[in-house]
C-alpha cells in the first residue's frame, strides 16, 4: 500500500506538530513519532480498523487526540473534539 497525504492532511500535520512545538520542546517530535508508527501500522494492516463510511477507515492515536482516516490516500489528521466530520467534504 502507497501512502498518499492530501495537502489538507498535510497542513493539518504541520499546524499539530507548530502546537505541540510550543506547548512543550520536543514534543512535537513525539507527536511526529507516533503519527510515523501509526501509518506504519495502516500500510501493514490495511484493513484492520472500522469502517465509518463506505471505503474510509478510521485509526486512532493513542498518546494524542487525533483519528487518521484514509482509504487509498490520508484524508486528514482531525482532532478527536475540533471541527468533527469538516473531513467529510474531502470524499470523492
Amino acid at each position: 500500500m502507497n501512502v498518499e497525504f492530501l495537502n489538507e492532511a498535510k497542513i493539518e500535520i504541520e499546524d499539530a506538530v507548530k502546537y505541540y512545538e510550543l506547548q512543550s520542546k520536543g514534543l512535537c517530535k513525539v507527536f511526529k513519532a507516533e503519527l510515523k508508527q501509526t501509518v506504519q501500522r495502516i500500510v501493514s494492516f490495511p484493513l484492520a480498523w472500522t469502517e465509518i463510511k463506505p471505503v474510509i477507515r478510521r485509526v486512532i492515536m493513542s498518546k494524542f487526540p487525533y483519528n487518521i482516516l484514509y482509504s487509498v490516500e490520508i484524508l486528514a489528521v482531525a482532532h478527536h473534539h475540533r471541527k468533527p466530520n469538516y473531513w467529510d467534504i474531502r470524499v470523492k
